[in-house]
């Protein structure tokens, strides 16, 4: 007789297992169900979120949604660069801002970019999140050749230093008298 209670006693030990197991796979089945359809839809989850105000040049211009994945934050592209006075192009696959000429280029869920008629391989991918295209803060830098600055109230992006190279006014009135000369 007890070995008859011993048998009883491991197939409900089994079964209960068994239960667990498949309670288990189907959690994780409908996660990662969750998690491709959320994809499909161009959504994914951000490890964490914050409202930053943005600076350009010292000046306070909008506040800004940044995400926080994987120890990087990504900020809205297109957002910036619309912020920053630049005309925007956008499709499926690329983004270009400019003037009257493309200035940067970048393809979306790529570190491939085109900075001032160069081609650049940025620090990280653009990554899209809600049909949103965000960028590092390393990458931005990278593609505008500038200053990009991160703390926990505020995004300063400062263009100005890139400016520094060019020349300055100068008086040509001595190089006019050496041509009359």
């Amino acid at each position: 007789m007890p070995k008859k209670w011993l048998i009883i006693l491991l197939i409900m030990i089994g079964l209960t297992g068994c239960h667990q197991l498949f309670q288990a796979d189907n959690l994780q089945n409908f996660q990662s169900e969750g998690e491709a359809y959320l994809n499909q839809l161009g959504k994914k989850r951000p490890e964490d979120s914050a409202d930053l105000m943005l600076y350009i040049n010292g000046q306070p211009l909008d506040e800004v949604t940044v995400y926080l994945e994987k120890g990087q934050i990504y900020i809205p592209l297109t957002h910036i660069l619309e912020l920053m006075d630049f005309n925007i192009a956008e499709d499926d696959e690329r983004i270009r801002a400019g003037f009257t000429d493309i200035i940067y280029e970048v393809k979306k869920g790529s570190a491939e970019a085109i900075s001032e008629g160069e081609a650049i391989n940025l620090s990280h991918e653009v990554a899209t999140y809600n049909g949103q295209a965000y960028i590092t803060t390393a990458a931005l830098q990278e593609l505008l050749g500038c200053e990009v600055r991160v703390n926990d109230q505020a995004l300063m992006v400062n263009m100005e230093q890139k400016d520094a190279d060019l020349p300055k006014d100068e008086d040509l009135s001595e190089t006019d008298d050496k041509n009359q000369e």
